[in-house]
């Protein structure tokens, strides 16, 4: 299973798809990091061909060199924005 992020910090932006492992954990380079670097956007979709896509996305936050721990993050259909 693959999802799907799309981020925004305070010096790039980008998106990409990342693989799950059988434990729900994924990992994800965000590239070298500047002094004083934060994470403004991070949202995180599960697409499905026959039903709404799932959605989460983690608070803003200072980063840190290494690994962040994004806590966890619960996959919910969004809001319905426009049907035709």
């Amino acid at each position: 299973m693959e999802l799907s992020l799309e981020f925004q910090a305070n010096d790039s932006s980008g998106g990409a798809t990342v693989p799950i492992d059988a434990s729900g954990r994924f990992q994800f380079f965000l590239g070298t990091l500047r002094e004083g670097a934060r994470l403004e956007r991070f949202v995180f979709s599960l697409r499905y061909v026959d039903r709404a896509p799932l959605r989460a996305s983690a608070a803003p936050r200072e980063l840190q060199s290494g690994v962040q721990d994004l806590g966890d993050l619960v996959l919910e259909p969004g809001p319905l924005v426009v049907a035709g």
